[in-house]
Formats: structure tokens, C-alpha cells, sequence
């Protein structure tokens, strides 16, 4: 993040848009590659310009560039031809596409459009990068394009670099991508619907297709209704039908509202990966994962306070009984537990009649969370666990070997906790309660059924909008350290009593091995491979299945800071989910009102995009809200994007003025979103890389403006009560800027009247994230410390001292404790956490610079400062 210019380039592999075609296509061709070239512009360049520029080669095949110009005025759906057979080619080709000039000479234009996404630009979303030239046949240059790119390896900032090292902790390699993606709730769906059908197809294609737009291969869908829904509903609300006989197969709300026509079309586009990819094997199947929020009330205990007394079940879907929701337990004998394991079963066998295959089902959706007005169904670790192994896990199995059931589906805040009690080790704890039978005698446990972890990135903080996307990054990397040693130590146990049967010992009844995909062994097999990178490959699915801002949208807002501190947001969690061993990133709504709805209990959040059908320019007539949005403006509520024009919004906010035109706001979350999903493709692997220190010394201030000598390139704004403070190297950015005074480690921020506010180190570790958090300076809960100097040595170039607390107990100093998973993609030396820890511990000494306060973790020669 450049906090002046707050511009990030997607220039690590090339994505092509278009491809050469044959003369008579040319027609057809014409307004998508003027899209491509500068869709959002007023002016475009003539060809003499991009020649002057280097931009055009000539010589080459059929373009006629003025037929692209004279239609700048007019919005068109692109044409979706597939390529002939003769220029099919691999994903991310960097193009030679060839056009023609006034004085009918052809031209080659040589280079590649790339995401920029630029604060000081905002409605330049697309840049030229020059591609690489080869000598050899064209229909290969492609293959040197990614070489050349891959070969890089340092990547210069204003002042600092980043770099990659092949030198890793205890393992290579790192987990494969699954994919990015976005849900398709019913408000997605009904807002996609309320588009003209051109605009739904365009909609789709940014969305699916891997040249035009996203190509997103993930996806989640509700199973019954969620917050994202005109109200509550769900397929079978007959109370004791236990046997599911009144479920409705056809899905016919989930027909009527759209979904299922979204899901199918999307599969479409995702199948051909994408429109113009030539058939290639990226993307071929877009996954799908099924979540429920709540169970049909029948099936639900009343909740206290709101359900009438002595009724038999909850009055409705919003809300949860705590600690548990379903009605007897999740107990063997709870046949509540057992209809609601058949209610997913009847989910699954619906959508596979409409030609979905799911690949994924969560357990249930936050199921900590047990004060939302929402739907609900509260699960503690234990009762998850009951429902996996009794119900759930051998009803999917028996039918749906293949569909994956992932855990947990909450904040990162209690992952850890959690995964502590899911993933421990039932050889140390074989009671009974902690193992189930399946029927025939043998011993299981919910083990043989979890496929992984799915997570979110709400905080539990109040506010918690604030903080959303910002937390719980370390306890990712611990969550992934320990799925590794999970898989490991399942892996060694299945070894073991390989070895034990090959003796002729008596076969062990610990475990029932059912079907164990990621390690694709089962309990007869021989040869385990006992290495770290065929552990990775095997272990179990970390994947981030929900993320959203809220409240509102950023074009009901109006105000581009905040539509771009949601998109940098956005990107900050997926680089560093992905870092820490996520396999993909599910955004929530993928299009939503004005306002950010339909929502049922006016829960409204925002979009990648905002659908504004009565802007298009086939509307008829004008419709601020569609009809399925309940909500009424009050009295002082305002849509602040409809009192502009599509232009000043292009200009202002970077809302590309041709998709108005089609009816939608495509906002800049979208085009972040843009960096990692046309880029990082299923099957990549992340690779080690870290923003180094500074090169030019000690004030040489990363992202610094020519000419400013203070520290730093901007207001500290993510200097939030609630943050974790973590520690990285010395690259010098605003967010590692903090001074001492009245014995506390302050730093600042601006609120919304641009007035300045100090916040500092609270004097404890929170027990959810492992860290200490920020507090506001003036709160109980601030820290002090005293400075202790160390004695020096010869080869001290700065004081040594300790942070020692004054507030707390003795001997307590400020130290950092590293992230687990050997920090993940970006090595041991990034993103230790802040903490308490004895004085007498080897990771409170710090090199104190009298200017910066930098910290030096001597044990691994870390440059370090304090980074909010």
C-alpha cells in the first residue's frame, strides 16, 4: 500500500483479453477491443500516438481502429466468439494483436492490459505493460513472456524492496490454491435478475470469465435462507417430518429467486475457462460451497426472551438457543440432529438434479455467534463434533464420498481454540463421549470426516466493521501449523499400524478410516510417503469463506476514501491469508442495492458491485429501489451516488462510466479483488517473499513524497483500538512510526474531523489473538514501560534496552513472539506478534535507534519496528 499514491500494479503474470480473429469477425470484435483499450475513457489515443509511444508494431492482421473510436459514445455487450482453432492459446498470453490505421497500414499492438489501480487515477483501472520480444514464432512467445516474469525475483519500492529466497523453514512447498470466488445469496441473485439480459450476461463474464473479468472458480451458496434474503425460508417447514419426505426437490424459491440460474450459467463460463481462454484446462469446474445459517425452525429449541413459553420449537429462523440450537442435541440418539444431517443430504441430491455438483459443505455458519438477529444455529466445539461423527459425516460419506465438510466457519478470533479440540489426538483420549460406533462395531471419531477448516474475517471487536479483515492474521499461521502437524501425525499413526498388522498384531479399533482424500491412503495402504511436501499436498482445506464491508455502499457513501480503504482492505486480507496457508478467498455478496441489500434485518454491507438498473440506458423508467428492497430511506438518508453523473462518478470515485450505462457500478474492491484472481490461478503455490528493510539507511522512509524528510508517507488511519501489533522489518512505511512519550509507545491517526488521535499498547495480550493489542492513550488499559539499558559491547551500534512494564506485575518486558507455520510465505521474519514476556527472555532485547525505536530480534537477526 502506498499511503500517498495508493497504487498497486498486477504486473506479475500477463492476462490477454482479446484474440486475433478473421477478417469477417471483425464486426463483432470491435466494441469489446475498444473496451479492452481504454473502456472508461473520454479521449482515446489515436494510432500515431501509440506508435509514437512504442505501443503498435506494424504490419499484422484486421482492426480497423476508427470503427473502435467512432462508437466511444455508445455502450455495447462484447461479442462472445470463441477463438478459432488457429490462435487458441494458453491463459495470461501476452497478445500481438494487430489493427489498422487510417492510411489503412496495419499496426501491432504489443502489449499487455494489466489491473493498476491508482487513488490518484481512479478511473484508469487497466495499464500497458510492454510485452517482452522474442525471436522465435509467435505462437510461442508466451512461454517466454511467463519465464522472463517468473525469473524476477526483487521487486523495487520507493525505498525499500521486496524479496524472495528459496531458503524456507521445515518445508518448500505450500499449499495449492483452490481459487477465488464470491456467494450467490438470494440478494445477489435477485439484484443480478433486476438487470437487463445483456447486463446479466456482462455481469457474469467480469465475474467468471478468466480474460474479461475475475475468473473466479469458487463460490458459495445458503442453504435455506441467510441476512442476505427479502425474509426467512428454507425446503421443508412440515414439523416432524423426519424422513424429508415434504422437502422440495425441485428448489422452487431457490428457482424463482435466481440462484439456481446463476450457478448454472456461471458454470458455463467457468467450465470453458473463460470466454476467450481457448478451452483450457484452468477453472474447469467452479466449486461450490454449501453453508447453512439455520436449521427450519421445527428443528430449532425456543430461543428465551423471544419463543412463547412451554412452545415445543423456535418461532423462527433469526436467532439462536445457546448453547446449543437443535432441538435434542447432537447426541446418537437425537433424531432432530439425524433429520437435520438428511435435510443436507436432500440439499445436495436437489442441486445435483439441476446439474450442480457441491463440492464443499460448512457445518454451519458462525456458529459462535450467538447473538445475531439473523439466522442462527449455535454450536459449541464439542456438539460440532457430535453432529460430524454421528450424522453428518456418515450420511455424506455413504453418498457423497466426494463433497468435502469444512468446520468451524468463523472469526479467526477462536480458530485456534477450536481446531485445539477438533484436531486432537484421540489415541491420548479414547472415552467414549470422544468416539461413536457406525453400526457394525467398529470405533469412529469425527476425524474420519473433516476435510478442513473454513474461517471469516469478522471481528468480534465493538465496533467490529472497523476491524473486519484486520485481526486474527497469526492465528491463521498457527491454524496452519497445525493442520500440518495434524496431517503428519495421522499420517505416522496409519504407519504404525501398518507395521503392527504387517507383525500380526491384532488390528487396532482407535480409528475406522472412511475415505481420507487429502491423504489419498486409506488403512490398507502400503508405502506412505513420509516427507514435508507430500504432507502439504494432503493436508487438510483452509479456506476464507466469507468477507464484506459494512455498512452500506461505497456508492451510497460517496466518498472515495472509503471505497478505496475497503478495497486496500480487501487486498491487506488476501495477501495475508494467503501467506499464512489459505486456499482461497470467497467473498460474501457479489452485487447488491444501492443501499447494500435486500437484507431482511436491514444488516446492509457492500458489494464488489452495485446493481442501478433505473441508470441504465434501456431503462425505461426510473426505480431508485427494486421492488424486493423493504427498506424506506429515512428522513436524512441519502444516496450519494445518485446525485452524480456517470462521468464525475468515473472521475471521482473510478466507477468505469460504460458499465452505468449497462445498469451497474463496478466499484474499486472489485479491481483489487482483480490483483490475485486473474492472477494467482487454481493450482498456484504461493512463494516466499517479504518487504525488505530500507536500502538508503536508517530515514530513507518507504513511499516517502520527494522532498519530505519526516518519517513516513501519510496518516496512520489503520491505527485502530482493537489492532494487533505485529513486528516486521525496518521498510519505513507511516504504520512503523512511533514515538515514546509519557512512558508509553505511541502512535497516531486521524478520526473522521481530521482530528489527531493517540493510541498505544495495551498492557496485557488478548486471549483470543495471542497479542497485544492498541488502546487509546488515555484508557485504563494503556501501557507504560520504563526504558532499561543493557550493558554494551564492542559490537553494539545502538543502545540495547528493554520495554519493562510499570503497570503489571514485575519482570514482565515487551518482546515478540514469531509467527507459527515458520511465518508462512513470508519467512521467519515477518509478522511476529507483540507480547508480554519474562525480562529475562531472549526476545525483549531491542537495538534501540533514538529516532525510530526500531526493535532487533538478535536470535534471527531481525531489523525490526513495532507495525500496526
Amino acid at each position: 500500500e502506498n499511503q500517498d499514491d495508493h497504487l498497486i500494479t498486477s504486473n506479475n503474470v500477463y492476462s490477454s483479453l482479446v484474440y486475433g480473429k478473421e477478417k469477417e469477425e471483425e464486426e463483432k470484435d470491435v466494441t469489446l477491443l475498444q473496451q479492452v483499450l481504454e473502456e472508461d475513457s473520454d479521449e482515446r489515443a489515436t494510432v500515431d500516438e501509440l506508435l509514437s509511444k512504442g505501443l503498435l508494431q506494424k504490419e499484422g492482421r484486421n482492426y480497423d481502429y476508427t470503427e473502435m473510436i467512432s462508437t466511444n459514445d455508445q455502450w455495447e455487450e462484447p461479442q462472445l466468439n470463441s477463438p478459432s482453432s488457429d490462435h487458441s492459446t494458453a491463459p495470461y498470453q501476452c497478445q500481438y494483436i494487430d489493427i489498422w490505421s487510417g492510411d489503412g497500414k496495419k499496426h501491432r499492438l504489443n502489449t499487455a492490459r494489466i489491473i493498476e489501480t491508482s487513488k490518484r487515477a481512479p478511473s484508469q483501472h487497466w495499464g500497458d505493460i510492454p510485452c517482452s520480444q522474442h525471436e522465435e514464432e509467435e505462437n510461442d512467445s508466451w512461454e517466454h513472456d511467463i519465464q522472463d516474469n517468473a525469473a524476477v525475483i526483487s521487486i523495487r519500492l520507493p525505498s525499500s524492496f521486496t524479496s524472495s529466497s528459496n531458503t524456507e523453514p521445515e518445508t518448500k512447498r505450500r499449499q495449492t490454491i483452490q481459487g477465488f470466488g464470491g456467494s450467490i445469496t438470494e440478494a445477489t441473485s435477485l439484484n443480478w435478475r433486476s438487470l437487463s439480459p445483456r447486463a446479466q450476461n456482462l455481469v457474469l463474464q467480469l465475474f467468471y470469465d478468466s480474460r474479461f473479468g475475475l475468473g473466479f472458480t469458487l463460490g458459495r451458496v445458503p442453504i435455506n435462507s441467510c441476512d442476505f434474503a427479502v425474509d426467512n425460508y428454507n425446503y421443508d417447514n412440515v414439523d416432524g417430518d423426519f424422513s424429508m419426505k415434504k422437502f422440495d426437490t425441485a428448489l422452487s424459491h431457490d428457482l424463482e429467486n435466481g440462484i439456481i440460474d446463476m450457478i448454472q450459467r456461471a458454470q458455463a463460463i467457468v467450465a470453458q475457462g473463460g470466454m476467450y481462454a481457448g478451452g483450457t484446462s484452468y477453472g474447469e469446474r467452479l466449486k461450490i460451497v454449501a453453508t447453512p445459517w439455520s436449521p427450519p425452525p421445527w428443528m430449532k429449541k425456543p430461543i428465551p426472551g423471544v419463543d412463547k413459553n412451554n412452545v415445543s420449537h423456535a418461532s423462527r429462523m433469526d436467532g439462536t438457543a445457546t448453547p446449543e440450537c437443535l432441538k435434542d442435541g447432537t447426541g446418537p440418539e437425537s433424531k432432530y440432529a439425524l433429520s437435520w444431517a438428511n435435510y443436507f443430504h436432500s440439499f445436495l441430491n436437489a442441486y445435483k438434479s439441476h446439474g450442480i455438483d457441491i463440492w464443499a459443505v460448512t457445518v454451519q455458519n458462525a456458529p459462535v455467534n450467538v447473538d445475531a438477529q439473523w439466522e442462527g444455529c449455535a454450536f459449541s466445539p464439542s456438539s460440532e463434533e457430535e453432529f460430524i461423527m454421528h450424522h453428518l459425516g456418515p450420511i455424506l460419506r455413504e453418498s457423497y464420498p466426494d463433497v468435502n465438510i469444512l468446520v468451524y466457519d468463523a472469526n479467526r478470533e477462536h480458530a485456534v481454540e477450536w481446531m485445539n479440540y477438533l484436531w486432537r489426538d484421540r489415541n491420548l483420549d479414547e472415552k467414549e463421549e470422544n468416539l461413536g460406533s457406525d453400526g457394525d462395531g467398529d470405533r469412529i471419531n469425527a476425524l474420519d470426516f473433516m476435510d478442513g477448516v473454513a474461517m471469516q474475517w469478522y471481528s468480534d471487536a465493538k465496533p467490529s466493521h472497523m476491524l473486519d479483515g484486520a485481526l486474527g492474521t497469526p492465528n491463521m499461521h498457527r491454524v496452519a501449523e497445525m493442520a500440518y502437524f495434524y496431517q503428519k501425525r495421522k499420517e505416522e499413526n496409519m504407519k504404525k499400524e501398518e507395521k503392527e498388522r504387517e507383525k500380526g498384531l491384532e488390528e487396532q479399533e482407535t480409528t475406522k478410516s472412511y475415505n481420507l482424500r487429502h491423504s489419498s491412503i486409506d488403512s490398507t495402504t502400503t508405502g506412505i510417503i513420509d516427507d514435508n511436501d507430500s504432507i502439504m499436498e494432503r493436508m487438510p482445506i483452509l479456506l476464507d469463506t466469507e468477507a464484506t464491508h459494512c455498512s452500506s455502499t461505497g456508492y451510497a457513501i460517496g466518498d472515495i476514501d472509503v471505497s478505496w480503504y475497503r478495497a486496500e482492505r480487501n487486498g491487506h486480507a488476501i495477501l495475508a491469508q494467503l501467506a499464512a496457508g489459505s486456499n482461497g478467498w470467497i467473498e460474501y455478496n457479489m452485487v447488491l442495492d444501492p443501499i447494500g441489500g435486500p437484507n431482511h434485518v436491514e444488516n446492509f454491507c457492500d458489494a464488489p458491485i452495485v446493481a442501478v438498473p433505473h441508470r441504465a440506458q434501456s431503462a425505461v423508467e426510473f426505480q431508485l429501489m427494486p421492488d424486493f428492497e423493504h427498506y424506506q430511506l429515512k428522513e436524512g438518508e441519502v444516496i450519494m451516488g445518485e446525485y452524480e453523473t456517470k462521468f464525475t462518478l468515473g472521475s471521482k470515485m473510478g466507477y468505469p462510466p460504460s458499465y452505468i450505462d449497462a445498469g451497474i457500478v463496478v466499484q474499486p474492491m472489485f479491481y483489487y479483488t482483480g490483483h490475485f484472481s486473474r492472477y494467482v490461478r487454481p493450482g498456484s503455490t504461493p512463494l516466499m517473499a517479504l518487504v525488505g528493510e530500507s536500502p538508503g539507511g536508517a530515514m530513507s522512509r518507504t513511499f516517502r513524497p520527494v522532498g519530505k524528510t519526516s518519517p513516513g508517507g501519510g496518516n496512520n488511519n489503520n491505527a485502530r483500538e482493537g489492532i494487533e501489533v505485529t513486528v516486521w522489518p525496518c521498510e519505513g512505511s507511516t504504520r512503523q512510526h512511533w514515538t515514546m512519550a509519557n512512558e508509553q509507545l505511541q502512535t497516531y491517526r486521524l478520526n473522521g474531523y481530521g482530528e489527531q488521535l493517540c493510541v498505544t499498547l495495551r498492557d496485557s495480550v488478548d486471549v483470543s489473538l495471542g497479542g497485544i493489542l492498541l488502546t487509546d492513550c488515555k484508557a485504563d488499559d494503556a501501557a507504560s514501560f520504563t526504558v532499561v539499558t543493557e550493558p554494551k559491547t564492542d559490537s553494539d551500534e545502538a543502545d540495547v534496552v528493554k520495554f519493562m512494564t510499570t503497570k503489571r506485575r514485575a519482570n514482565e518486558c515487551l518482546g515478540i513472539e514469531p509467527l507459527a507455520n515458520g511465518g508462512g510465505a513470508y519467512g521467519p521474519r515477518g509478522g511476529a506478534q507483540a507480547v508480554l514476556l519474562p525480562c529475562d527472555h531472549e526476545s525483549v532485547s531491542v537495538s534501540h535507534d533514538r529516532s525510530l525505536l526500531p526493535f532487533l530480534h538478535e536470535t534471527r537477526g531481525m531489523g525490526c519496528m513495532l507495525h500496526v
